[in-house]
């Protein structure tokens, strides 16, 4: 018995990974207050299945969401959205004269929100913290949409300022920084599910796991072998 507890406790420690819930429902409830450059930007307030006032950071610029919206949304780690289907998952990235992965771009899009959090290696890059500036979120869009121009109003940061950010995200990217993305996902919306339903895809976003736990599940391997062990995971 005793050897049971010590191989249980090893599997545990080993593998007690969190696999993420495959879709949650989202509700929009609130967008702002940080408006910068004509469009709101980090945090959108959700309500993440029961879980409310969820902070997220939006990813894709180019869609529209509206405050009440409501959809189904598909929930990945960051660190495999380029691979298993988040929004840009089919798409590589060229600044300057590199080519990089969606997986990459996916990355470092993670370390620009952890950073806005004052986490991760671009915690000290100047205003990225200034969370009214939206300077992070302003990155991700170019990083996923590079050179997008902002039809409400003027973008509040130059292009060159924006492409040299997240160069530094992409060149952060390595598997000891993985390791801080590993409580960050990424919310795709699914097409169709949104109510009222629009012509327009629901925005992607990121964020990390909400309570409650009942969000993410033990892998399945645990769950048969020890169902009472749970991993608590950081908001």
């Amino acid at each position: 018995m005793k050897r049971f507890v010590i191989a249980l406790l090893l599997a545990l420690t080993l593998f007690a990974v969190p696999v993420f819930a495959s879709t949650v429902q989202l509700t929009l409830t609130g967008a702002g207050p940080n408006s910068s450059g004509g469009v709101y930007t980090y945090p959108y307030e959700f309500t993440v299945n029961s879980a409310t006032n969820v902070p997220l950071m939006c990813d894709s610029f180019k869609n529209t969401v509206y405050v009440g919206e409501k959809w189904t949304a598909n929930v990945n780690s960051i660190t495999s959205a380029g691979i298993v289907g988040g929004l840009y998952a089919a798409e590589s990235l060229t600044l300057g004269s590199t080519t990089y992965t969606s997986q990459q771009a996916y990355d470092a899009a993670g370390l620009l929100y952890l950073g806005s959090l004052g986490e991760g290696p671009l915690a000290s890059t100047p205003g990225i913290t200034n969370l009214s500036g939206g300077l992070a979120n302003w990155a991700i869009w170019d990083l996923f949409d590079p050179g997008i121009t902002d039809p409400y109003g003027s973008i509040p940061f130059s292009l060159s300022t924006l492409s040299t950010l997240d160069i530094t995200a992409l060149n952060d990217v390595n598997t000891t920084n993985d390791k801080l993305l590993a409580d960050v996902v990424v919310y795709t919306p699914v097409p169709g599910t949104q109510n009222p339903s629009s012509d327009c895809l629901p925005q992607e976003y990121i964020g990390t796991v909400p309570e409650p736990s009942s969000l993410a599940l033990m892998g399945s391997g645990l769950m048969g072998l020890a169902g009472f062990a749970r991993r608590r995971l950081s908001k």
